[in-house]
């Protein structure tokens, strides 16, 4: 992989995989390109100075086997990478429990994961059953559900407001370490898009401290979307 500067063109950087590529994607931000070669080894380069990026356990991080693999539209460092017949989600490169599927993986925005099971497709081509595309929650989202249907809303919504304070905190305990104000997470909003609960007037606290998670907007969006429902009930 060979690194151009424009408009004169001239040759900056350059990259040897270990093998030739098959898959070659960009992450939101063109931070980061993940490479997958023709033995299914997937690494990450990072663009800035095409060096191979460590995993959270500070080795260089890659994985076998991987056939496919998105990057999250609203989270520079978040990836769902399939492995065989599993699906592994990696969040800032940690990775969640593994989930049963062989679907090929169509995109991956506000913590859900959409994917289309071909064979099925391929199947009754000229009738594709809407069954055929699958959406997976990650981690974050499933366990804020689980909170909701086991203890009810305001268990939640309390779950959510600690998660994203101490994600809060430790942002900005990251940022005055590096001397910087940004968050180390993606310059994109953590929500994931606009879809989040409305502006009432303790929004503000709440979205102060939305930067420092992930998909933040969308967990308040659930909680809120189920108080609604309770209240017609």
């Amino acid at each position: 992989i060979h690194r151009y500067s424009l408009p004169h063109v001239s040759l900056e950087d350059r990259f040897q995989g270990k093998g030739k590529a098959v898959i070659v994607k960009l992450n939101c931000d063109a931070s980061v390109l993940a490479i997958v070669d023709s033995t299914g080894s997937l690494t990450l380069l990072d663009t800035s100075n095409f060096k191979l990026i460590p995993g959270h356990d500070g080795k260089e991080f890659e994985r076998k086997d991987v056939w496919d693999l998105c990057w999250a539209d609203d989270e520079k460092m978040t990836l769902a990478v399939m492995e065989k017949t599993r699906m592994h989600v990696f969040e800032n490169l940690v990775p969640q429990e593994p989930i049963l599927s062989s679907g090929y993986l169509a995109s991956f925005s506000n913590l859900e994961i959409r994917a289309a099971m071909l064979d099925d497709v391929l199947s009754s081509p000229d009738r594709p059953s809407p069954e055929s595309v699958v959406t997976f929650e990650t981690d974050r989202l499933r366990n804020v559900r689980e909170i909701i249907d086991a203890k009810g809303c305001a268990e939640a919504y309390t779950h959510v407001e600690k998660m994203c304070s101490v994600a809060s905190i430790a942002a900005k305990q990251f940022a005055s370490s590096n001397g910087s104000t940004t968050s180390p997470s993606s310059s994109h909003d953590a929500g994931g898009g606009s879809g989040g609960v409305g502006s009432s007037s303790g929004d503000k606290k709440k979205n102060s401290n939305n930067k420092g998670v992930y998909g933040a907007n969308r967990l308040w969006q659930l909680v809120a979307e189920a108080s609604l429902n309770a209240l017609e009930l």
